[in-house]
């Protein structure tokens, strides 16, 4: 996944994963990648040459915050959000 990020944004400096979920056929991932976006990360497992297949979608912090999350991953999100801005 730090690959990808990379490929995607070659100047990233640091990146907070706030939720995982893990389905059948690819993983799911919502990194923080800076003050205003996270990145929605979806590997897809099983293929065939070894490579990871990858798509990446950037959502704006607030649409984030807007939707339902767990407790702890709104507090992830406070606590990544702070650690950035320092």
């Amino acid at each position: 996944m730090g690959l990808a990020l990379r490929r995607f944004l070659p100047t990233l400096d640091h990146a907070f994963i706030l939720e995982w979920l893990p389905e059948q056929a690819e993983d799911i991932f919502w990194v923080l990648t800076s003050l205003s976006t996270i990145v929605k990360v979806e590997i897809r497992r099983g293929q065939l040459d070894g490579e990871e297949d990858v798509s990446l979608d950037t959502i704006d912090v607030a649409m984030f915050r807007r939707k339902p999350h767990s407790r702890q991953v709104r507090e992830k999100l406070e606590i990544a959000l702070e650690l950035m801005s320092d």
